[in-house]
């Protein structure tokens, strides 16, 4: 293809503009206009530059910037479920712990007051951060299907994590840290070997609304209620499959997250519509003048582990962060089945 003729896929501009800024180690648009010309073509270049010259440590407003933290959002589970109550940071809301009624009145009569049971509450935002270190050599080498790796590594770095976080029954939260799952402290099913009587379970177990709720597992899990067969051999549940589908009719969602608890594979149903929800903004720098400790288990304290330069080791680092919180605001919002 004539690279003065190509088009970007959407969010890649960004990821370009990262690696353009990276291997020039410069933000002057005329550096990185040269560069960008010579490695994608004069047709992409300018944009490449807009992006890459655009403030990538902090709040972008680009288009660029949007399409790639559009990506990342619609990555996640919470991005895909439609009907979350989405609020902004450090707002007071208020939470509907009991539902208010109407009543039939007749002529004349007085109208009963609907009584709901409310709480206050705000989400703080809290961060995700995740570092990914890759070598110059492999930035400059402009190998196919380099930038959607690095594109997908950068969108699954934080989107994982916060998955994790969202759906482990075992994740009470950290104050200040990290928000508690939506499902510590929901209705917990342990799974028997009928999984259709399980599914019964569920269902009467559940108080949201089934008009708007979601099934969540991962893709293992998917395809393991997909494959079951009757006596006879037929699929008992066809429409699952490792990339979600649907069980009951009920939309399934999956994640390529851990959302095992201590019991095993979980399948959790959701209504997003008792669920509270707040995203913030992304930001993604690089740098390759730094020391880092080398450990998913870094010492704030004292000696450092393992501290590699990149400098010295020809390496890149890239750090994404996002700005998240939510909070389960309804009781029986929330049904998991553990065990699977």
């Amino acid at each position: 293809m004539n690279k003065s003729l190509a088009i970007a896929t959407p969010g890649r501009n960004y990821v370009r503009g990262l690696i353009a800024r990276t291997l020039t180690n410069s933000t002057d648009a005329d550096a990185i206009h040269a560069f960008a010309r010579t490695r994608w073509g004069e047709g992409l270049a300018a944009d490449v530059t807009k992006a890459a010259v655009s403030a990538m440590g902090t709040v972008d407003t680009g288009l660029d910037a949007r399409e790639f933290f559009g990506l990342a959002r619609d990555e996640s589970v919470l991005g895909r479920m439609e009907g979350l109550r989405r609020v902004p940071f450090v707002t007071r809301m208020l939470a509907v712990q009991a539902g208010a009624r109407g009543y039939w009145v007749s002529q004349g009569k007085s109208k009963p007051l609907s009584r709901a049971t409310l709480a206050g509450s705000s989400l703080d935002p809290l961060k995700v951060a995740a570092i990914i270190v890759t070598t110059k050599e492999m930035l400059l080498a402009n190998e196919p299907g380099l930038e959607a790796t690095l594109q997908d590594d950068l969108l699954r770095a934080v989107t994982v994590v916060m998955d994790e976080a969202l759906l482990d029954p075992d994740n009470a939260g950290v104050a200040g840290e990290v928000p508690a799952s939506i499902a510590f402290g929901a209705t917990q099913l342990s799974a028997t070997t009928d999984f259709g009587a399980d599914l019964k379970a569920m269902i009467q177990a559940f108080r949201g609304d089934l008009a708007s709720a979601y099934f969540v597992t991962d893709p293992a899990t998917a395809t393991g209620i997909a494959t079951m067969t009757d006596a006879g051999g037929r699929y008992l549940f066809p429409g699952i499959g490792p990339r979600g589908g649907e069980l009951l009719g009920i939309p399934v969602l999956t994640s390529r997250a851990d959302t095992a608890s201590t019991s095993g594979s979980t399948l959790t149903l959701i209504d997003p519509t008792g669920i509270a929800a707040a995203l913030g903004a992304f930001s993604v720098d690089s740098a390759g003048e730094v020391t880092l400790q080398m450990s998913d288990d870094p010492n704030d304290a004292g000696s450092p582990v393992l501290p590699v330069s990149m400098w010295q080791t020809n390496s890149v680092a890239m750090r994404v962060e996002l700005a998240a919180n939510w909070s389960r605001q309804r009781p029986g919002a929330v049904v998991v089945l553990e065990g699977l």
